[in-house]
């Protein structure tokens, strides 16, 4: 029988950091072979004409699968363009696409706006794992209208925000939400409607909009002038053609900083009279910074994320969402699993020297640390 035994309830507005708190870090092997952990086998196969995750189906899995770890790694996925035949390099299939939201639904992942991220607002059901999906540079294969016969605008065919809403209307409990990060030049989403229609459409659906710099720009080659130009002028042009929304995220161009005495500007400056400021800034690939924001590793300004492929090899791993699905598979207690209770951060004790509990404490959130029986992690 599945048995959680609670060490403790913390309330955090009445605790600080205790320093003198030491735990030892388990490695994910040994945790493993002490938890009789089963070991399923790989579910995405690796395809070498493209390195793309042909993703088998499998079947769905009754939640609650495993106890709550509110310290476990959440997933960024990091799109472009979808195109149906022969996409471009960091662009994806569109069959990909939608095997990748049936792959995540099928496996316990439901979609999370960034916004609730950030504010650690966490409403994704027990039992489940929220994911991220984000768009770099405001394609018009990401996202683009065209009128319908009666003359309100819908979205276009094919296009990912339509293969978003059709796998909404069939899944409702996946969720529905992603942040398209856009650059000012071209202008974003090509297609029927103005700016500020299209803008209108995805806010008013349940998406976010991000700032991507307004040339895209390598911004280890900016001076501060240029760093806060890029960023001041696609901020106006948000925020102009979408009255009342604030850009909460950054997501830099090729996934890549400026000098270090010049990132300051990344999450506050001004241009030409406009200030602007961000929460989180978000890289491309692996940077070992989880995305949580109460982890103690937790840098907002170098926050990682997922590229959809499957590239690793028997000789070669590469950290993008095949090999992550693998992983958590196989170690399950290294994935956030939501306790239902957006108040509540439930971790296991043995996870507990992650927590940031100042963290923690400024959103007045509850800590509950419980001890993992050894069955807990077995099906059946």
């Amino acid at each position: 029988m599945r048995r959680l035994a609670l060490l403790a309830v913390i309330l955090l507005a009445s605790c600080g950091i205790h320093a003198q708190e030491t735990f030892s870090v388990i490695d994910d092997t040994e945790y493993a072979e002490e938890i009789n952990l089963p070991l399923v086998g790989d579910e995405v196969s690796f395809v070498p004409e493209t390195g793309r995750p042909q993703l088998r189906e499998r079947p769905e899995l009754p939640p609650p699968r495993f106890p709550p770890n509110e310290i476990g790694e959440i997933m960024i996925l990091v799109f472009h363009g979808l195109h149906p035949t022969n996409p471009g390099p960091f662009d994806c299939l569109t069959d990909d696409f939608r095997n990748n939201l049936q792959t995540l639904y099928d496996q316990g992942y439901r979609l999370i706006s960034m916004e609730d991220l950030i504010n650690n607002n966490i409403t994704t059901p027990a039992g489940y794992t929220p994911v991220v999906l984000t768009f770099d540079d405001g394609l018009p294969s990401a996202f683009s209208l065209e009128y319908a016969e009666d003359g309100t605008l819908v979205p276009v065919p094919g296009t990912a925000v339509y293969i978003l809403n059709e796998f909404y209307e069939k899944n409702p409990d996946f969720g529905r939400t992603a942040i398209f990060f856009v650059n000012g030049s071209p202008q974003p989403f090509s297609g029927a409607g103005t700016l500020a229609e299209r803008f209108a459409f995805l806010l008013e659906h349940g998406y976010e909009l991000g700032n991507h710099s307004y040339s895209h720009a390598n911004f280890a080659h900016l001076n501060a002038r240029r760093i806060q130009q890029e960023i001041g002028r696609v901020d106006r042009m948000l925020r102009e053609n979408a009255p009342g929304y604030q850009p909460l995220v950054f997501a830099y161009p090729f996934g890549i900083r400026p000098r270090r005495n010049l990132r300051r500007y990344i999450m506050a400056g001004e241009y030409d009279g406009w200030e602007y400021s961000h929460a989180w800034a978000l890289r491309v690939g692996n940077t070992f910074v989880p995305a949580v924001p109460y982890h103690v590793n937790f840098d907002p300004q170098n926050v990682a994320r997922v590229v959809p492929t499957d590239q690793s090899t028997a000789h070669y791993n590469v950290v993008d969402l095949g090999f992550l699905l693998r992983r958590f598979e196989r170690y399950p207690h290294l994935r956030f699993i939501s306790d239902g209770d957006p108040n509540v951060v439930t971790v296991p004790s043995d996870r507990l020297q992650y927590v940031d509990r100042d963290a923690l404490a400024e959103f007045n959130l509850e800590l509950v640390v419980y001890y993992i029986d050894d069955e807990i992690f077995v099906a059946g």
